[in-house]
């Protein structure tokens, strides 16, 4: 039998800087512009972050997912869920800027959403949102584009109640493979 050295690890969250909100609770995508504009609005280059929120809908934190280009910024699902997951959050909200201004979602904007959707329902986490920001205000998506939030996804069939996280995340990376 040979020996093999197994590495014992530990995933840990770090503040990086605070943001002070007036709100307690984040229901409405105004109330979230006004704690995340100061973080993206003057932003040169595209940001994704997200809010992790508990059941009541009070931020837990934010992460910068990533920080891209003038006109792009990766969303991985995999980034996405994982500072979710870290966070313990019922549901979060997604923000992404839009240096130039414009408030329109692109076609990859609104796809990535419906792509986080159907994993958020595999790990039993809620998107209340996901707005864009720019020195022009925020666009909802969740008022603009309501039936992406409304999508059900046929992966979500095969969740059986009581699967732990653990076990939904291995679910949400074989299903990664696939699509």
């Amino acid at each position: 039998m040979e020996n093999t050295l197994v590495n014992v690890v530990s995933l840990k969250m770090t503040k990086d800087k605070e943001l002070r909100s007036k709100y307690g609770k984040i229901d409405t995508p105004e109330i979230a512009y006004n704690l995340l504009r100061g973080l993206m609005e003057d932003s040169d280059k595209e940001m994704f972050v997200v809010m992790s929120l508990d059941n009541q809908n009070r931020p837990t934190n934010i992460s910068v997912i990533s920080i891209g280009t003038a006109t792009s910024a990766l969303a991985d699902v995999r980034e996405v869920y994982k500072y979710a997951l870290m966070s313990n959050a019922n549901k979060i909200i997604l923000a992404h800027n839009h240096p130039s201004g414009s408030l329109k979602p692109s076609k990859d904007d609104l796809e990535i959403t419906q792509r986080l959707v159907i994993a958020g329902q595999l790990l039993n986490i809620t998107i209340n949102d996901h707005i864009i920001i720019s020195e022009n205000g925020c666009y909802s998506m969740r008022r603009n584009n309501k039936n992406i939030f409304e999508i059900k996804s046929k992966a979500g069939d095969y969740i059986f109640k009581g699967t732990t996280r653990w076990e939904t995340t291995i679910i949400v990376k074989w299903i990664a493979v696939i699509v």
